[in-house]
């Protein structure tokens, strides 16, 4: 009798590794290798941070990372006496995201030449949440940005918090699932011959 297609599956997976481990392993570092190089490239990085704003439930709250790490950071160095284009530029070098640095580079370049408000730079990149665009504006209209970011930083620092607490508590069952879906998987792969060959000598 032809054996149950999970048990295949099982013993084919077992050969390949079995037989050619060496040329896996080779492949694998290679592979690394070659990804790590790569990501330290203008290019990989730049894949790199388009990637990690486009991978579902993990872009919203890496966007917010970085937004938490910009505003905070201007907040301290315009509180410090530092001028606002000096301390965007300083400030977006501390996000981690070419995308967003490539951004503060057009809102610079707004404020700079074009006489545009903070708020309405950050508006035009369609980078920067609305909500965090308003808060900024009144900051801007009442003579408050410090205080303004402050309060902006404060509350993307708690939503942080909050969506790491509950990707952490879903690791754990999650990790659970595809363990238990792996164990069983090769429980099923060798118990089905033997239930075959039990209904046949039966």
């Amino acid at each position: 009798m032809t054996l149950p297609l999970p048990t295949r599956i099982l013993i084919g997976t077992s050969q390949v590794i079995g037989s050619y481990w060496w040329l896996i392993l080779t492949l694998g570092g290679l592979a690394v290798w070659a990804g790590v190089r790569f990501l330290r490239t203008e290019r990989g990085r730049l894949f790199r941070d388009t990637l990690e704003l486009s991978i579902p439930f993990w872009k919203h709250l890496r966007r917010k990372i970085i937004l938490q790490r910009l505003v905070q950071t201007l907040a301290t160095l315009l509180r410090s006496g530092v001028e606002l284009n000096e301390a965007l530029r300083v400030s977006s070098e501390v996000m981690g995201n070419k995308l967003y640095q490539e951004a503060i580079e057009r809102v610079i370049f707004d404020v700079q030449n074009k006489g545009l408000s903070l708020s309405v730079a950050l508006r035009r990149t369609a980078m920067f949440p609305e909500d965090i665009c308003r808060m900024i504006s009144i900051g801007e209209e009442t003579a408050m940005l410090e205080a303004m970011l402050d309060n902006v930083s404060a509350r993307l620092s708690s939503e942080v918090i909050a969506e790491t607490d509950a990707a952490t508590s879903l690791f754990e069952p999650t990790l659970i699932l595809i363990m238990g879906a792996a164990v069983g998987f090769i429980v099923v792969s060798i118990l089905l011959p033997m239930l075959q060959l039990n209904q046949l000598v039966g």
